[in-house]
Parts: C-alpha cells; structure tokens; sequence
C-alpha cells in the first residue's frame, strides 16, 4: 500500500517504516520522493490475505498521545437499500500520511492490510459528485477495522454552480448563501466542473458514517458536496425541517472536518466542530442558520443538527 501525505491529486509523498514503532514525522516538503511501498492492497476477494508479520510492533506506549496503529481494514461499501458498490474507494488517512485508495471488489468489500502508526486516524470518504463525503475518527483503542456496512449516500445527480457574484445556491431543498467570489475548490481535487457544483442530501441517521460520536446528539446529517470547499466569508445555510421539529425551536449547527492538509481546519480532522445557531422558521418548514457573525460553513462537508 502506498502512503502520502494527504488523499487525492498533487499529494506529498512521504516514506514511511511499517509498524516499527516509529511514527510519521510532519509533512515533508520534498515532492520528488515517491512513497515508499510498505504493503500491497489486498481485496477481499483475493487469497490468502497478508500476514501482517510487524503487527506485534503495534503496542500501546508510544509518547504521541493522538497515535494509533491501524493493523488492518475490512469494510463493506452499501448504497442505503444494502446493495454494494463495486469500484468505490476509502482511505485510511492521519494529519500526516494517507493510504492509497482501498477500493472496493464486486461484493463492495474492501480489505487491507496495513500495519503502520497514524496521528489522529480516520477513515475517509471523498465522495465526488456521486455521495456524500465524510471523515470519522477511527477510536484509538482499535487496531484491526471490521465495518459490516459502510452506507454511501447518493447525491442529487444535478448539481448547481456557485453564483460567481454571491446569492443563494439551491440543491434537494438545502440552500446556501455565498458572498461574491467565496467558494475556493480544494486544490487536491478534480477541476471537472461537474464536480464542483453544490449538490446536497440528507443523510438518515441510521445510515450516518461509521464512528459517528454519539456524545454529539445529532438528530439531522445532511452531506453538502464539493467536500472541501472553503467558503470566505462562511456561507449560511438553511436546510428543510424534515424532523418535524416545532415552529422556533433553536437548534446548534456542527460541521465534520475531513481536510487532513490545512492549517487551522474548521472542524478537527474526523471529528466536529459548532458552526452557529440557528431556527426554525415560523411556519415549520426549514430550519436557517443564524445570520450574525460568526455563525457559517466555512468548509464544505457533512454537516449535523441538533436542538439546543
């Protein structure tokens, strides 16, 4: 498997020893380096699997406190009615390194072993302009990642262009309100112009991405798509009110951050952050970001709602 510094295109390479005990560095500068090959992907439908022979190394006591290593990953990719999807990949991706794509066999199983120390661990899922994207913070106290189902979640097939001079962009009911010129694409990503339009889904709650952090309470998931796109200043939003909450109520925004290669993130790498208040409005039909400042989606991702 080949590791670099973050998913996607124009990646960083770093060379990494598997499971020594050794952890990664912080991301190298030298972009002539390939990644060093540590271990092959093995799907599930190939046999026999990897041994893993340095996993004895993947021990608890290592001074890095946020470390993990991740021995293996056996996950199975299901659109929402439990049909597979062939073809579709994941990562396993830290601030520092990120696997290859892991990318799934006819059954939508994907196996891999990998065996090599991770800061802040998290499984990822870009999505594209097909489902919705998300990151999870994989628990420290797991090694060997088995995810029976793994629920894809289909965006809108059309998507809708950002207005270059600002204005509401309107996708499945869910709009969002942009200032002139505030959408920037992530860099790492595809420059196809399909992929960059605002497509978003709601996300039910039984099918939310597996480690989803029950502390939370969230009670609304819903995917906004390009993943990634920083928003400057940070876009309101208002999304339908599809759990029948009551005309008023005041309800707290949260923001997933899946962008393991930037400085100051919105959200911490696979895991979430508040992004405002908001309300529901007086009839009961949506449910709107409060306009003062402070409050937005300064990155595009999956985003929750709860009462407050």
């Amino acid at each position: 498997m080949k590791y670099s510094a973050r998913a996607g295109l124009g990646s960083v390479a770093l060379a990494l020893a598997a499971c020594s005990g050794d952890l990664p560095s912080a991301a190298s500068s030298d972009a002539g380096n390939k990644p060093d090959v540590v271990k092959d992907v093995v799907t599930a439908d190939q046999a026999p699997p990897l041994s893993c022979a340095e996993a004895k190394a993947c021990e608890p006591g290592d001074n890095q406190p946020l470390a993990s290593c991740i021995v293996s990953l056996d996950a199975t990719l299901v659109n929402p009615l439990g049909a597979p999807l062939p073809g579709e990949a994941v990562y396993l991706c830290g601030l520092t390194v990120c696997s290859s794509e892991l990318t799934a066999n006819a059954q939508g199983k994907v196996h891999a072993d990998v065996c090599v120390w991770f800061i802040s661990a998290a499984i990822k899922y870009l999505g594209g302009p097909n489902f919705a994207g998300f990151a999870m913070a994989i628990p420290p106290t797991l090694s060997a990642i088995s995810l029976p189902a793994v629920t894809l979640v289909p965006l809108p097939s059309a998507g809708v262009d950002f207005p270059p001079a600002g204005g509401d962009v309107v996708s499945n009911g869910v709009t969002m309100t942009v200032g002139p010129n505030a959408v920037k694409f992530d860099l790492a990503d595809s420059q196809d112009g399909n992929r960059r339009k605002f497509r978003a889904v709601e996300v039910p709650i039984d099918k939310a991405p597996p480690f989803l952090d029950p502390s939370l309470k969230l009670e609304a998931l819903w995917g906004l798509s390009p993943i990634n796109a920083s928003i400057t200043p940070a876009a309101l939003l208002t999304i339908p009110n599809t759990k029948g909450w009551k005309p008023n109520t005041v309800v707290e925004f949260f923001v997933n951050g899946a962008n393991n290669g930037i400085a100051n993130p919105p959200a911490p790498y696979g895991g979430w952050a508040a992004i405002g208040n908001g309300f529901v409005s007086a009839d009961g039909k949506t449910v709107s970001m409060d306009p003062k400042p402070g409050n937005g989606v300064a990155m595009t991702g999956m985003v929750g709602v709860r009462i407050k």
